[in-house]
C-alpha cells in the first residue's frame, strides 16, 4: 500500500500546517473530531476519518500527548518541508515542527 504524502509549512516561526498534498480546498472536508479536535487550531479529515489537514500556532506538549493516544496520528506517511523529506507518523511530524520552530 502506498503511503499518503503530506506537505509541512511553517510561517513566521510559529504558524504551521500539515496538509495532504492532493487537496487545495479543504472547505468540504469534515472536522477531525474527538478529543484531538480541540487541541489544534483546526483540523480536517477524509471521509474515512483519516487526517487530511491540521494546523495551529505552536506545538504544545499536551497536544503531543493527546496525539500519542490517537491511532490516526500513528499512520506512517511521507512528509515534506522545504527540501527536507522523511517517512514517519504525524507524531514525528509534530516533533519535527516543534524542533524547527525552536531553532528559528
Amino acid at each position: 500500500m502506498q503511503r499518503r504524502k503530506f506537505n509541512i509549512e511553517i510561517y513566521n516561526n510559529f504558524e504551521w500546517y500539515i496538509e495532504i498534498d492532493t487537496v487545495n480546498d479543504f472547505s468540504e472536508y469534515p472536522y477531525l473530531g474527538g478529543d484531538i479536535e480541540y487541541s489544534f487550531g483546526g483540523s480536517k479529515s477524509t471521509q474515512d476519518g483519516k487526517i487530511a489537514r491540521i494546523f495551529d500556532i505552536d506545538v504544545r506538549d499536551t497536544d503531543l500527548e493527546l496525539a500519542k493516544d490517537d491511532k490516526r496520528f500513528k499512520e506512517v506517511c511521507d512528509f515534506r518541508h522545504d527540501k527536507h523529506s522523511f517517512k514517519g507518523t504525524f507524531i514525528d511530524a509534530l516533533d519535527y515542527i516543534k524542533k524547527e520552530i525552536a531553532n528559528g
